[in-house]
């Protein structure tokens, strides 16, 4: 039966599905009191198929099939109860009962094939959330990264190197220091084994001075900053490997300011200078320390700080 009703596995119109149960129905007959039970159990089927429609309209695209076989059952109902009322064997009434049967089973089996995709969806949503999740992490460790490498530049630059990296220098005894290149240590070794110096006068060599370039002092004080350690070590160890070597300690202010009060303190931290070789073996080498406040101040008052910071310093000259 269920192959002749759906050729091909094909679940036909509604008028076509008519058109076959109709021709069953002919086939057989009316059946009077069979008929009316059987007219009976179609009620029963069409009300469930009503049921079993209006349920799948919740949710699923398939309601239309179950709309279908509810409407086919009505009509097969209808179509048993106007049949002939004469008297026929069980089968007459039968054969209808298990057509119906037969359609309401294609229907639950056709409207039962559109729950798989939305499980589908679902499970794809959840796959993906784990991907999601590690991109997230990735701004903030892009963000750690930039911040370590700004803090090595600060730190860098802020002990006096802006930015550059400790070289090794050595004196004629052997001793290694740790200096910048170009740096006030190499620069007064080179100077110092020179003809220019061999060869000068206290006059030829009053102009030429080397600036201190990791000295600082505590803001507004003559005392020494820890950082400076290191070059107060060079110098001296420099003096020690030229015994002969003599020199002067020059302290400079920038413009802004008491004249009297820049002059005084120039003068103060380049002497505290003096004292802190003096203190490490080498104060016969260092006779002379003065401060000229802002007399060789280039800068403007009115500059910025980080302007006329370059007037602000701490310089040697050799001298004879």
């Amino acid at each position: 039966m269920v192959d002749t009703l759906t050729p091909d596995g094909r679940v036909p119109d509604e008028q076509t599905l008519l058109s076959k149960v109709g021709g069953f129905l002919s086939n057989w007959g009316g059946v009077g009191a069979a008929s009316a039970m059987a007219g009976g159990a179609a009620d029963k089927i069409r009300g469930a198929a009503d049921n079993f429609g209006d349920a799948d309209r919740v949710g699923s695209t398939s309601a239309p099939v179950g709309g279908k076989v509810s409407g086919t059952v009505e009509r097969v109902g209808d179509s048993i109860h106007s049949g002939d009322s004469g008297g026929g064997s069980i089968m007459k009434w039968l054969l209808p009962l298990l057509i119906l049967l037969g359609l309401g089973l294609l229907g639950f089996w056709f409207c039962g094939r559109g729950t798989t995709p939305a499980g589908n969806l679902n499970a794809n949503a959840n796959v993906n959330r784990p991907a999601a999740n590690a991109n997230r992490t990735l701004p903030a460790a892009n963000a750690n990264a930039n911040t370590n490498v700004n803090a090595n530049v600060i730190a860098n630059t802020a002990s006096g190197g802006a930015g550059r990296t400790l070289s090794e220098v050595t004196l004629p005894n052997g001793t290694k220091l740790q200096a910048y290149p170009g740096g006030i240590e190499d620069q007064l070794v080179k100077f110092i084994q020179s003809d220019e110096y061999k060869t000068g006068t206290n006059d030829s060599m009053k102009d030429k001075w080397f600036n201190f370039d990791d000295l600082n002092f505590v803001f507004g004080k003559t005392e020494l900053t820890p950082e400076s350690k290191r070059q107060m070590d060079n110098i001296a160890a420099i003096l020690k490997a030229f015994p002969d070597a003599k020199i002067k300690l020059g302290g400079y202010s920038d413009k802004k300011g008491d004249d009297t009060a820049n002059l005084r303190l120039s003068d103060t931290r380049a002497k505290a200078v003096q004292a802190a070789l003096q203190k490490a073996g080498v104060g016969a080498q260092v006779p002379e320390a003065e401060g000229y406040g802002e007399q060789f101040a280039t800068v403007e008052e009115s500059a910025s700080d980080d302007a006329r910071k370059v007037d602000r310093k701490t310089a040697v000259r050799l001298i004879k």
